[in-house]
């Protein structure tokens, strides 16, 4: 792309923007690196419940992105490439959970989570996270499959292929950049819960690392390096799966859910 004034000045104002946002990280890494510098890290790191809370928070997020990537991908290809009566209707029927957050309707999820004797259970956070966030992976993968030509999948139906092999074999495939997309935003959701967890689990061994901060405030209360340096360890597995799918993420996002 050539440099031109209004490039540049696009580029200045996203690059101030950036730096606005960067802000309260740099505070975060800085402050958890004073009076101790590393020794600030090992001492959360090498914690029990700093493991435990890690393996809890995998059981919880790995099991909501993988439902939450495979209903919302069979629904949004049903929605765009089936001819289903009342799809129109469906859809935005969908969608209606997209303004619904946890704090609205907790109490419902409380009295379902005890109905179910899911209490101290893992399910009871990932059920209500996936229920939340299929909507919102709907809508970036249907309107990423209604890119793909009809006449790849006619030319399937012609060749004796099912709609599921359709589905699996050829729309799913294509469709990567939107479920990269869908995974980062599904994965940081299901990561960084911390009400349902609250709600939901009484024991300490079952509690996610998202808990972490508060179960060490009494403990590091007067050295806050150590209490940041909690807070860096907890983000560093988001910025991971976002290094790693970075480059289907914009595709993504830009190919579905700005797409109306």
């Amino acid at each position: 792309m050539k440099l031109n004034p209004k490039n540049i000045k696009i580029h200045v104002i996203l690059i101030i923007l950036a730096g606005f946002v960067s802000i309260p990280i740099v505070i975060m890494l800085f402050a958890s690196f004073r009076n101790g510098g590393i020794q600030n890290y090992i001492v959360p790191f090498t914690h029990p419940f700093f493991a435990r809370g890690f393996f809890n928070s995998t059981i919880i997020s790995v099991p909501t992105v993988v439902l939450a990537i495979f209903i919302a991908s069979l629904t949004g290809f049903a929605l765009s490439k089936l001819n289903l009566i009342g799809k129109e209707i469906i859809f935005p029927v969908f969608l209606v959970a997209l303004m619904l957050p946890v704090s609205a309707i907790i109490i419902q999820l409380f009295l379902l989570i005890i109905r179910f004797n899911l209490i101290n259970n893992h399910l009871a956070v990932i059920l209500p996270v996936v229920s939340l966030t299929m909507p919102f992976g709907l809508l970036v993968i249907k309107n990423y499959m209604d890119d793909i030509p009809n006449d790849i999948v006619e030319a399937s139906v012609l060749d004796g292929c099912s709609n599921f092999t359709i589905y699996w074999r050829i729309v799913l495939p294509l469709s990567l950049p939107a479920l990269a997309a869908v995974t980062i935003f599904t994965f940081l959701n299901a990561w960084n819960e911390f009400l349902l967890p609250l709600v939901a689990l009484r024991k300490n061994d079952l509690l996610p690392v998202t808990k972490l901060p508060t179960f060490f405030l009494g403990q590091f209360a007067r050295n806050y390096h150590v209490f940041f340096a909690s807070f860096v360890g907890i983000t560093l597995p988001v910025v991971m799966v976002y290094v790693l799918l970075q480059k289907y993420f914009i595709k993504g996002l830009t190919a579905g859910a700005i797409k109306s």
